[in-house]
């Protein structure tokens, strides 16, 4: 595998993004309503990074690389399950969303994911908060991620959208190490 960079997200990248969930999403079931442009595209969402592989030397060409990963940094709102219980807790921190990470499954384990949510937590940062994310329990492999990387578990809760439509499931709420 090439080397990869991670830079904002253009909007010319959204078809190659989507290509990329799709993957994901045969490989592991994320995102759980599956993928859509819309999903990418959140009203929330403040800042987007992906990860993409470096062109060749040779190539001369910025547009000759390949997607690799994708993640988002999101407004609080009481709509998103680490955000409703954090401030449940009576927290009165400014807290921003980790949201819409996702690696190729071809390019997992080369520390993509890593870089990816130091962008997303050095962003948060900048703005003045901390940030928060949950995990779906069945995402067993993104909550060891979470947990290696030094998030804390601040509480669990019950993620369904529609509340009460279709299927709930058990969600933990992380918060990003201070440092």
């Amino acid at each position: 595998m090439a080397n990869f960079t991670i830079r904002p997200r253009r909007s010319e990248d959204l078809d190659a993004c989507l290509e990329v969930l799709q993957k994901v999403y045969k490989d592991s079931g994320y995102p759980v309503n599956g993928p859509s442009l819309p999903f990418l595209q959140g009203p929330q969402t403040l800042s987007t990074w992906v990860a993409t592989t470096e062109p060749p030397i040779s190539s001369g060409s910025p547009t000759d690389h390949r997607m690799l990963g994708h993640i988002a940094l999101a407004t609080a709102t009481d709509t998103d399950v680490a955000v409703h219980l954090w401030r449940s807790q009576n927290r009165p921190e400014p807290v921003f969303v980790l949201q819409r990470l996702f690696v190729d499954p071809e390019a997992q384990g080369q520390g993509i994911a890593q870089d990816l949510i130091k962008a997303v937590v050095d962003e948060g940062r900048s703005r003045g908060g901390s940030v928060v994310l949950f995990a779906l329990i069945k995402d067993q492999g993104a909550m060891r991620l979470y947990e290696r990387l030094g998030w804390t578990e601040f509480g669990r809760a019950v993620f369904g959208e529609g509340k009460g439509q279709g299927v709930e499931m058990e969600a933990v709420c992380y918060l990003a190490p201070t440092e």
